[in-house]
């Protein structure tokens, strides 16, 4: 049964059988079972700064980010990791029981300290973090634990505190590095709407224009690239997709392992992609190369535009709430190839 050491009043660890890493910052909270490790930061609205699992450490993360300031909600992307978005992910003005409220970028989660306990039902041990809204009142929960099998498990409770009905999206958005090695792993022809792309054409963008195409395989204007292998497209470009329904094998390759996204589509059916191949830049910094895989509730990115042509906004109704879950796990690629 795992064990739990305390290094601060918010972080607790499970012991296992090899050399540990080095210790996570001041006012984190660390969670550990089998190869796998979890590091969240309260203060950085719950951000997560390491995902390792099967060893590795998954997430990119921007130098600096243990002492970044939550302050600056515009920053969430820049600091990479990985953050929660509600109720929207791009700044949003959306009418919530008939009057006019104004959501900033990245939500209000990001840029609030989270609530953040350890405790241990069942002998599992897991971090509870809980928001409140600022601009109505609601109580988002996310439940993070690591199983004894190194599967990394995120359960997630939004309720609607208020009066009035609350529209809402929320996304998972975790940053992964981008290499000459990596490959996004999508069910083949799904469904995929261009939401933005900058240093590249694949068709229309944005409300009521978003072009369409199947996944692996997108239309530019003179030829079709094949998007599962993001770093041989251009040499500099970006794009925002989101695919639907988000079904089947959702995974990152990086030989020899490969992390998968598990959901319910029922519960998580749209799954945002994001690829910034060195071509957008967060102030006084050098254009990353990353990838996102974000799991969501609702497209694009802005509220306002998913409760108008894109129809997938969700509302909660005074007093209801709503639970999903998401789940990460690592495996090595070999083990995944069928026998001759």
């Amino acid at each position: 049964m795992p064990t739990a050491t305390e290094t601060h009043p918010i972080s607790a660890l499970l012991r296992r059988r090899r050399p540990a890493p080095p210790p996570a910052p001041p006012g984190t909270a660390e969670l550990r079972a089998g190869d796998s490790r979890v590091v969240i930061v309260p203060a950085l609205g719950g951000r997560i700064i390491a995902l390792e699992l099967a060893g590795r450490q998954w997430l990119w993360t921007a130098p600096g980010l243990e002492t970044a300031s939550s302050e600056d909600p515009a920053a969430g992307a820049a600091l990479g990791g990985m953050d929660e978005c509600f109720p929207t992910v791009a700044e949003a003005t959306v009418p919530v029981g008939g009057v006019p409220v104004t959501f900033p970028e990245g939500g209000e989660l990001i840029a609030r300290r989270a609530e953040t306990k350890i405790a241990t039902p069942r002998g599992v041990m897991e971090a509870v973090s809980t928001w409140r809204g600022e601009r109505h009142p609601y109580r988002f929960t996310r439940t993070v634990r690591v199983t004894a099998e190194g599967v990394v498990e995120m359960r997630y409770e939004a309720r609607n505190d208020g009066e009035a009905p609350l529209p809402f999206i929320w996304a998972s958005r975790p940053f992964f590095p981008l290499s000459a090695e990596t490959r996004i792993l999508l069910p083949q022809r799904s469904r995929v709407r261009v939401a933005s792309q900058h240093g590249i054409d694949l068709g229309g963008t944005g409300t009521g224009a978003a072009s369409e195409h199947q996944w692996p395989h997108l239309r530019l204007e003179k030829r079709v690239v094949d998007l599962s292998r993001p770093e041989s497209v251009a040499r500099k470009y970006a794009a925002k997709l989101f695919v639907d329904p988000v079904g089947g094998t959702v995974a990152i390759e990086e030989p020899p392992l490969r992390l998968e996204l598990v959901v319910d589509p029922q519960e998580v059916p749209e799954l945002g992609v994001w690829i910034n191949r060195r071509a957008i830049a967060p102030k006084k910094q050098r254009a990353p190369n990353l990838i996102a895989l974000q799991p969501g509730i609702g497209a694009p990115d802005s509220l306002a535009e998913a409760m108008g042509s894109w129809q997938s906004a969700r509302t909660l109704a005074p007093g209801e709430r709503l639970r999903w879950k998401v789940q990460w796990r690592a495996r090595r690629i070999e083990d995944l190839r069928p026998e001759p």
